[in-house]
């Protein structure tokens, strides 16, 4: 099993997109098992693990896409393996907050 994670945040998209996903995030993955989703007023991530990453990601953004029309993958990033423990690391820490050293996430 890998881990992987699928986001939006304040420095890849506008205020409005973000809460447009972050509704479609709560609706189809708040109660999905295997999945933590971790959502603040300035970023939406989904954590995942799999076998097949790549597979999963393209599972989540066709879900995502049943909630949301038009454009919206532009504004997403994703991680993968290492990378994603590297990035979370940067997110708990205030690295990658909207302010340098936020402590909330």
């Amino acid at each position: 099993m890998q881990v992987g994670v699928v986001g939006i945040n304040h420095k890849s998209s506008s205020l409005a997109l973000r809460e447009r996903l972050a509704r479609a995030f709560q609706k189809e993955f708040q109660s999905a098992s295997n999945l933590i989703l971790l959502s603040t007023c300035n970023r939406t991530e989904l954590f995942f693990c799999a076998p097949s990453l790549a597979g999963k990601q393209i599972e989540i953004l066709a879900k995502l896409r049943s909630q949301i029309s038009g454009s919206f993958e532009h504004a997403l990033y994703s991680y993968f393996g290492q990378d994603c423990f590297h990035h979370l690391g940067k997110v708990i820490s205030g690295i990658d907050s909207a302010i340098l050293g936020e402590s909330d996430i």
